[in-house]
Formats: C-alpha cells, sequence, structure tokens
C-alpha cells in the first residue's frame, strides 16, 4: 500500500511503540497495584473524565481488536470452507469453537496457548522467504524474479499508517503483562526489548519478500497472494486461524477486567460468580460476532482502529501519563509534547485517509474475487 518508503514510517512507529512500553513499565512499577491499563489511568488522573477517556479508549481498541479476528479467521475458514459453508456460517463456526477460551482467566493459560501464535509466526515466515526462493523462479510469486515496485503509493501512503500500527501496538494488554510477572522490574523490559526486536524483523522481511514478490499486485490479505501454489493456498488460512485462536481468548480476558469490575459496582461490590462472569464474556464475544457480520471488511476495521485507536493506546496516552505523573528534564518534556502533538495529527490523517480508502480496497478484493 505505501511502497518501500513504507519501511521508514514502519522503523518509526516501531520505535516510539518500543519507547512508549517502557514507559508504560515504569509507570507501573510506581503503581504496582494497578493490573491493567484502566486502572493505571485511574490511578494518575483521578476518578475524572481523563480516567474514564482512557478506560473507553482502552476496552474500545481491545474489543475492535477481537472484531478483527473474528472477521480474519473467519474470511479464512471460507476459504478453506467455502464449498461446504457461507462467510456468515463460517464467522459464526470460529466464535463458538473459540467461546471456552473466553471463559478463562488465568493468565498463565494464556501464555501457553500463545506459543501456537509464535509458532505459526515462525512457519509463515519460512513459508514466504524460504519456499518461494527455493522452488519459484518466473514471476508473480518469486524473489528471483521481483515484480515492478514503486518507491511511494501517493494514493495509499497515508492509509498504511493504521495498518502498520495496528500490528505494533499492544500496549493495552502491556499492564496485565506486567502485573502477571514475578520479577516484573527486570523481566518486563527485557521483554519489551526482545518482542520489538523480533517483531521489527519479521514485519520487515515479510514486507521486503512480499512486496518484492508481487509488487504493486499485493493484495490486502497476506493469504490471499497464494491461490496459485497448492500448499500455501491451503496452509496460509490454517495458520491465520490458529493465529485467532491463540489471541481471541486473551483479548477477551482483558476487555473484561474493566467490564467485571463495573458490574461489580452496579451489584454493591459483590464479586461476580463465574457463571455470570462467563455470561458476561458471552455476551461481549456475541456482539463482535455481529458487528464482524455488518462489517466484513478486514482491512477496513484494521486501517481505522489503527489510526484512531492504536495510535491513542499506544503513543499519545502513555507519553500524556508520563508527562503527567514523572518529573523529565525540561528537554525531555519538550519532546514528549511535540510527540503527543504528532500522533495526534498522524492518527487524524491515518483515520482520514483509511475511511478514504475503503472504496479504492474494495474495488481491489472484488476485481480478485471476479
Amino acid at each position: 500500500m505505501s511502497g518501500w518508503s513504507g519501511l521508514i514510517v514502519l522503523v518509526a512507529f516501531a520505535t516510539l511503540c518500543w519507547y512508549t512500553a517502557l514507559l508504560l513499565g515504569n509507570l507501573m512499577g510506581k503503581y504496582p497495584r494497578c493490573t491493567d491499563y484502566s486502572e493505571l489511568g485511574l490511578a494518575i488522573f483521578g476518578p475524572g473524565r481523563c480516567a474514564q477517556f482512557i478506560s473507553m479508549c482502552f476496552i474500545v481498541e481491545l474489543w475492535l481488536v477481537m472484531v478483527q479476528f473474528v472477521v480474519l479467521v473467519g474470511d479464512n475458514l471460507h476459504a478453506l470452507l467455502g464449498n461446504w459453508l457461507s462467510s456468515p456460517e463460517c464467522f459464526t463456526l470460529f466464535v463458538a469453537a473459540i467461546l471456552p477460551t473466553a471463559w478463562l482467566n488465568d493468565f498463565s493459560h494464556f501464555a501457553n496457548v500463545s506459543l501456537i501464535g509464535l509458532v505459526v509466526n515462525v512457519l509463515v515466515l519460512a513459508a514466504v522467504v524460504g519456499v518461494f526462493c527455493v522452488s519459484l523462479y518466473s514471476s508473480p510469486g518469486s524473489l528471483w524474479a521481483p515484480a515492478p515496485t514503486k518507491f511511494y503509493v501517493c494514493e495509499t501512503f497515508v492509509a498504511s499508517w493504521g495498518i502498520f500500527m495496528n500490528g505494533l501496538g499492544g500496549h493495552g494488554c502491556f499492564p496485565s503483562y506486567y502485573h502477571s510477572m514475578d520479577h516484573p522490574e527486570t523481566t518486563y523490559p527485557s521483554m519489551v526489548n526482545r518482542a520489538f526486536a523480533l517483531a521489527l524483523a519479521e514485519y520487515m522481511l515479510i514486507a521486503c519478500a512480499g512486496y518484492a514478490m508481487y509488487g504493486v499486485h499485493t493484495l490486502p490479505e497476506i493469504e490471499l497472494n497464494f491461490p496459485h501454489h497448492d500448499v500455501l493456498g491451503v496452509a496460509m488460512p490454517i495458520c491465520v486461524v490458529a493465529v485467532g485462536v491463540a489471541k481471541f481468548g486473551l483479548y477477551t480476558s482483558i476487555v473484561c477486567g474493566p467490564l467485571e469490575q463495573l458490574a461489580v459496582g452496579l451489584t454493591g461490590g459483590q464479586a461476580l460468580a463465574s457463571p455470570q462472569r462467563c455470561c458476561l464474556r458471552t455476551c461481549l464475544v456475541g456482539v463482535c460476532l455481529l458487528l464482524a457480520l455488518a462489517l466484513p471488511r478486514f482491512q477496513t476495521i484494521v486501517g481505522i482502529v489503527g489510526a484512531i485507536f492504536c495510535i491513542a493506546v499506544s503513543i499519545t496516552l502513555p507519553l500524556v501519563m508520563d508527562l503527567c505523573d514523572t518529573q523529565r528534564p525540561f528537554g525531555t518534556k519538550v519532546l514528549h509534547g511535540l510527540l503527543v502533538f504528532g500522533s495526534l495529527v498522524v492518527g487524524c490523517v491515518g483515520s482520514y485517509g483509511a475511511v478514504l480508502e475503503v472504496g479504492l480496497l474494495c474495488q481491489v478484493t472484488d476485481s480478485y474475487n471476479r
């Protein structure tokens, strides 16, 4: 979508997200009793409108990420089972199969399940680079015969910002990760450094290899680019489904934390029983399914969510919280203020570009389907 110039944007966003993740770790160290993003905002700003706004951004971002998983996995299930099931039926099948993971409440279980996502990422990387480097020698889809590319794509450059941020912004989960660690003071910074280094390396390798193989004709979802390859045409949808299985329950548990606290307040401070908690989470997952059926364009959701909510939760709000709570040198405060202003501009421009790009992306996908 952005051409080779998008790599510059990717590195810049990754650097900012890495830095703000470390800022969140410092804030969590000052408020160790906070277990999620909403509680951290409440501790810094107090029970006012700022804390409520932070909680809203945090909940809406992760909730829309859950909708993304439903759409993405449903599309790939339809690619595998399209001869037998319709697209809405595939969406419903995924939600019904994954619902029990949404009822889990122990993060240690999610840590084990998340290994699936790590393994899948390695397999996808090996497939894209290894298989095509070795087996294909003609364009399209070969690194030996690169496709035509561009350094800068004016029409879609701005719309790509939200998609970049969607892959880098997991900050809404970081306070929960910090709270679940045995020695977060040393473990958390190490985790952040390794996670962003590996993620950036993988994203850049996949981006460079994929764009070189398909060039200006690259389709918006990775699995759509492999229909001519018998093995990857089946393996890629399976890998994407596995990632959805690994991540969906984790996001559900984190999103439901503040909602369950709100329910406790409405019931007079009485903790929710297990059936009540499961019922609340089932309702949340059901709403995700309904929204996914109403907005079936995956790239539409990714671009808008990334530009608006991922930038806010992953860049803007950590910088604002650090400005309000931490004593910094004057130069650092000025830098943070400029970054806050810049992130607001990028979020507004990126969301506008994502909305404008909806029509073009729909045309690209429809032409592929025909």
